[in-house]
């Protein structure tokens, strides 16, 4: 509230036509600023939104957090207005988690990634011997999801009557005998030397100095039309309710979703991290 209201202020003393809930104003420029938290300092996707943006006089500034700070307290205190780095199932939790943040809500599509097995010992699935011990993400989401890829790998055979996640109590076939230890998702790189095989998203194996299409001994195709347990896995813009009629946020998700943006991620992410648009992916072939 503290943040509209302010913004509606500043668009009152300098005279211009109020747009509902927009950034702040730069005072200088009389650009609007949009400020969005991620997880990483990405100036190829944003340098390429705000070039789209300049002649709508709005700019967005992204700011990169570690994952000691919760990125949707930023959000429901005002410092930032939109998050952009997490999924659906991500929002789900955390609303079903406490009352404050009951107004999160997705504001549109951002982009998947998927969710590979890799191996420093192994070139195949098919080399794991028996007994292999496998690096699974240590959150609930995330490492129900790699359950979900091994089986889709054959490794494993879950129950289907699992909630919302599996997780290895869900287990109901294991026939390689396979163990498991919780690791968080950003160290597991750091950690393959240790494992058989783990778990990595696709953006962190870049950031590695891995190749997400190449490396996997074991790749999770991105299938969101058809694989609704994946589809929650989306990013998405995340703000608060009564953001959904905001105008700018619109046109920099409008911009998000360009010709210009598509080709950076082709560069930046090896094609390991794919744009989605009302819950397709992009072909990023055509770029």
């Amino acid at each position: 509230m503290k943040r509209k209201i302010s913004s509606l202020l500043l668009v009152m003393v300098l005279g211009l036509a109020a747009l509902t809930g927009c950034g702040d104003k730069d005072k200088d420029s009389k650009v609007t600023i949009v400020k969005v938290a991620d997880r990483q300092d990405i100036p190829e996707i944003w340098d390429a939104v705000n070039k789209i943006l300049e002649p709508e006089n709005i700019r967005v500034e992204n700011k990169a957090y570690d994952s000691s700070v919760n990125l949707n307290d930023l959000l429901v205190a005002g410092d930032i207005d939109m998050n952009v780095a997490q999924h659906y199932a991500a929002i789900d939790y955390f609303k079903a988690s406490s009352d404050k943040y009951a107004d999160l809500i997705p504001l549109g599509d951002i982009s998947t990634e998927s969710l590979d097995l890799y191996s420093e010992k192994y070139e195949s699935i098919d080399q794991l011997p028996d007994g292999a011990l496998i690096g699974i993400p240590s959150d609930v989401m995330n490492g129900g999801r790699a359950f979900t890829v091994l089986q889709t790998a054959g490794l494993i055979e879950l129950d289907d009557d699992y909630t919302d996640f599996p997780e290895e109590k869900d287990i109901i076939s294991n026939p390689k005998n396979l163990t498991f230890t919780p690791v968080d998702t950003t160290s597991m790189i750091r950690t393959l030397e240790d494992v058989d095989a783990g778990f990595i998203y696709s953006t962190t194996a870049v950031y590695g100095g891995l190749d997400p299409v190449k490396d996997p001994i074991f790749r999770d195709k991105i299938d969101l039309e058809n694989n609704s347990f994946q589809k929650q896995f989306t990013l998405v813009f995340t703000g608060v309710k009564g953001d959904e009629n905001n105008e700018v946020y619109q046109k920099v998700i409008d911009a998000y979703h360009s010709e210009d943006v598509y080709k950076a991620y082709k560069e930046v992410f090896k094609s390991g991290n794919i744009p989605v648009v009302d819950g397709k992916a992009i072909d990023l072939s055509k770029y």
